[in-house]
């Protein structure tokens, strides 16, 4: 007596996890040993993406591209988006006085900046239409936040009026005034 004997198999599932701060990546699921999967890596403003770290069984086309592919192997496995800050320039500005505060910072940095006026004017404010945020615009110290760009942040001052009387033996003399 003859007999046939079948054997069936079911793909094992494996985890693909992608991970990383400063940004988001797609991709992630559940897979069968050399399934193809496309993968991609975004990152949040003020970052860009470096490469990919593997952990586990697989196999990635390119490290260093954000959108590429990973090749399943047989387990589970963990795929990191790894981000740098980007640098930005800081910079101070202004007429009739000495800023300070300027250099090369990354996003969400918070500098502190202030302004000095010259003999003769006063500081009225901060402005700036770059990306960041003036804390207290009106405060010859304040801070600033770094936002996803350079920036150019002017101090404003304004010349002090002086009100000057010239009096003589004989009351107000020729010249008064204000200056």
């Amino acid at each position: 007596f003859d007999a046939l004997i079948t054997a069936n198999y079911q793909a094992i599932d494996y985890t693909l996890t992608l991970t990383g701060s400063n940004g988001s990546s797609t991709g992630d699921g559940v897979y069968n040993i050399n399934d193809v999967v496309n993968i991609t890596a975004t990152p949040n403003p003020g970052y860009l993406f470096k490469n990919w770290v593997l952990t586990g069984p697989g196999s990635l086309t390119s490290r260093t591209s954000r959108s590429t592919s990973i090749v399943i192997g047989n387990g589970n496995c963990t795929l990191e988006a790894i981000y740098e800050a980007i640098d930005y320039t800081i910079s101070t500005n202004g007429s009739n006085g000495v800023e300070t505060g300027g250099g090369i910072y990354n996003i969400g940095n918070v500098l502190d900046i202030t302004a000095k006026p010259e003999p003769g004017y006063e500081f009225t404010s901060w402005s700036s239409s770059d990306p960041g945020t003036i804390l207290s615009a009106a405060s010859k110290q304040t801070k600033f936040t770094v936002g996803a760009g350079d920036a150019s942040i002017s101090a404003n001052y304004t010349a002090i009026d002086y009100n000057i009387s010239i009096v003589g033996p004989n009351g107000s003399q020729p010249g008064s005034g204000i200056y």
